[in-house]
Formats: structure tokens, C-alpha cells, sequence
């Protein structure tokens, strides 16, 4: 089927384990099962695995879709992770990228790609996260410092809001 220009997923997928946490064979198989439901739908797909040992980081995601929110060219953006996922707190979750030698762009800011993601000027964008939120150690409380978002700061200009009466009682405006 040919795909629907104006809908991409990104499907990400980290299988191994970070530091003492075990590898997970099923991130394999959640990449494989939604990259199969997104075909299905005819969306464009883009798709970045450590199988057989590649290596990529957030920003090489962030390449991936820059061109596509600058063009604002998307109707929809469907990102899928399946790994180690942790979390510092409410509405703070990070995406992990690698089992070893962590450092800047190999952990996804979850929260960060939310708030640009509303900004983005795509009318329509899912993230759908096949991880746990395990409360991290010290050293991801350093490394959550250098968590990197995947979508471009982009195209604030080409937001528009639409305006609506204001709810609160002019007392309090």
C-alpha cells in the first residue's frame, strides 16, 4: 500500500537493558506489531532499533522529523517507543537509548516533546509509550539534566490559536 504523505510514525524500539536492567525482547516485538498497524494505515515510517547493534540517538530522531514539521507538511505524528523508560517526577519521563555510556542524546525528554509537540503545528500528534517509569538512580538524576527532546523547536509563527471568551468572572480577570 502506498503510504499517506501527510502521516508519518516514527518507531523506536531499544531492546537491551541499561546498566543492571535486563534486555527486552519484547520492544522488538511491540517495533515490529505497530510497525505492521501503521503500514496498515498507509502512514510513512521511519524507524530506529538498536538490533544487531545500531546505535542512534534523539537527535538523530530529531533529523528525522525536522524536515516534516518545517515543511508543515504532516496531518499526523505518531511517535512509538518501546524500552526502559524512567521517571523524576509527575509529567517527567524519559525514554532511555542505551544500556551503557550514557550521556547527552541518549535519553528522550518525554515532557519537553509534549510541550513542542503543541507547538509544532501538526494537528494531530500521539506518543505512545511501551515503557515502565522506574524512579531512577543519582546518576539519572544527573543525566536527566542532558535528556533531549525529538521534535524541533520550529514554526511558533504558524500556530494558530483560536480565541474564545474568557470563563472567569471579570472580578477576577
Amino acid at each position: 500500500l502506498p503510504a499517506v504523505a501527510d502521516r508519518l510514525s516514527v518507531v523506536i524500539s531499544v531492546a537491551n537493558g541499561r546498566g543492571p536492567e535486563p534486555p527486552l525482547p519484547g520492544a522488538e516485538q511491540g517495533h515490529d506489531e505497530y510497525k505492521e498497524w501503521a503500514h496498515s494505515q498507509k502512514h510513512d515510517i521511519a524507524e530506529f532499533s538498536d538490533r544487531g547493534g545500531m546505535r542512534f540517538s534523539a537527535l538523530d530522531i530529531e533529523k528525522c522529523i525536522r524536515p516534516r514539521i518545517d515543511a508543515q507538511s504532516l496531518s499526523a505524528l505518531f511517535i512509538y517507543f518501546a524500552g526502559h523508560g524512567e521517571c523524576s517526577r509527575l509529567e517527567e519521563d524519559y525514554w532511555l537509548l542505551r544500556r551503557t555510556n550514557v550521556g547527552p542524546g541518549d535519553i528522550i525528554n518525554v515532557g519537553a516533546t509534549v510541550r513542542l509537540a503543541r507547538l509544532a503545528g501538526v494537528p494531530r500528534v500521539v506518543l505512545i509509550s511501551d515503557a515502565c517509569r522506574s524512579t531512577g538512580d543519582a546518576l539519572s538524576l544527573a543525566l536527566y539534566e542532558s535528556a533531549t527532546p525529538i521534535l524541533p523547536a520550529r514554526n511558533f509563527d504558524r500556530i494558530s490559536v483560536k480565541e474564545t471568551s474568557n470563563p472567569l468572572p471579570q472580578s477576577l480577570v
